[in-house]
Formats: structure tokens, C-alpha cells, sequence
């Protein structure tokens, strides 16, 4: 009893009300910042899942020295083979922080079958299964060690060419910015710039 006369005489009923609210204002900011702080986690988490799932997408850029004509640009089918290998070609720099290597430290150039370089099923080495379920064939299909798909990397740059093809001229009135620089229409496909000259 002694004691809450001594608080009751202390503290006086607007000192009393100043403290209550004062716990009040307190109690209320703290709420609002938990809750702030658990709507930034929530959303950051949300965020970065979303992007995790289409990240592969959005880095992929190829670094090629024309546009890559997308797949429904066009009904040539080296074209559309053409845009599958480029795009696997820079998923699997990113995974290795270079192009896969051609021949000959580089210097051969590639294909199922080729009289410039190795002839071998992996003539892209590396892409497949991980970055393509298989590498395309010239649709013509035949042995020819000089009408092939065939390619040549550095590690740091490549060149990746329709060799020989029976549509090159037709490219060329659709496309001018993929026929090979070094062969005219003897070839035509994608490259980055330091491999134009290859």
C-alpha cells in the first residue's frame, strides 16, 4: 500500500497517459517495422526464385557479329540449326568461360565430315547432351567432306559456317550479313567478330 502511494504521488495521471502513449507509438513502429521487414524477405525471395528460373534465358546473348535470325524468321533450315548451336554455343560459355575448342588447338576446322579439319559426331565437342540433345546435320545429308556444317574456335572466338550449301543465294537476298566475308557464297552461318576473318 506504502508503495503505490509513493508511485501514485510520483507519477501524476499526465505523466502516467505521456508513458502509456509513449509505449503505445512505440509498440505500433515496432509492428510496422517487423512487418516491413518481413514484406522486403518475402518479395526478395520471391524475386530471385522467379529469376533463377529464367536467368539462362535473359544472360544468353550471343556474340555474334550480325543479329541471329530467330527461328521464326525464317524457313532455311541451316538457319534455324544455326540459332539452336549459337545460343548453345554461349550457355556453354558461360558454364566454361570459353567457347569449346576446334582441332588442331583451334586451328581445324570441324565436322561430321571434313576434309579442313577432324571429321567426328561431336564435332561441336561439349554441347551435347548438356547444351543440345544432338548437333544438326547440313540437311542434304550426304558425305561430302566439303558440304558440311563445320566449325572453328579459339576458345575465345569461333566461326560456325554452312560450307558449300545448294541455298546460299537465296540467303543472300534475305540475309547479306551472313554470308562468310572470306568465301562469299561459298559459305554462310554466324561468327563473333575476331573469327570473320577465319
Amino acid at each position: 500500500m506504502a508503495l503505490r502511494l509513493v508511485i501514485g504521488s510520483l507519477l501524476s495521471k499526465s505523466s502516467l497517459i505521456r508513458i502509456f502513449t509513449v509505449f503505445i507509438v512505440l509498440e505500433s513502429t515496432l509492428k510496422t517495422l517487423i512487418l516491413g521487414l518481413l514484406i522486403t524477405l518475402v518479395s526478395t525471395l520471391v524475386v530471385s526464385c522467379s529469376d533463377e528460373e529464367k536467368s539462362e534465358d535473359l544472360l544468353v546473348v550471343p556474340k555474334t557479329a550480325q543479329p541471329v535470325v530467330g527461328v521464326d524468321e525464317t524457313q532455311f533450315a541451316r538457319l534455324i540449326d544455326f540459332y539452336m548451336i549459337v545460343y548453345a554455343l554461349e550457355k556453354y560459355k558461360l558454364k566454361h568461360q570459353a567457347y569449346p575448342i576446334s582441332s588442331d588447338r583451334g586451328r581445324g576446322w570441324d565436322g561430321l565430315y571434313s576434309r579442313f579439319g577432324e571429321s567426328r559426331s561431336d564435332w561441336i565437342p561439349g554441347l551435347v547432351p548438356e547444351f543440345l540433345p544432338e548437333l544438326p546435320r547440313d540437311p542434304r545429308m550426304n558425305t561430302s567432306t566439303s558440304e558440311q556444317y563445320l566449325y572453328k574456335s579459339d576458345g575465345a572466338n569461333y566461326k560456325l559456317l554452312a560450307h558449300s550449301p545448294d541455298d546460299c543465294q537465296e540467303v543472300l537476298k534475305a540475309f547479306p550479313s551472313l554470308i562468310d566475308p572470306r568465301r562469299n557464297c561459298w559459305a554462310y552461318g554466324y561468327w563473333t567478330p575476331k573469327g570473320a576473318t577465319w
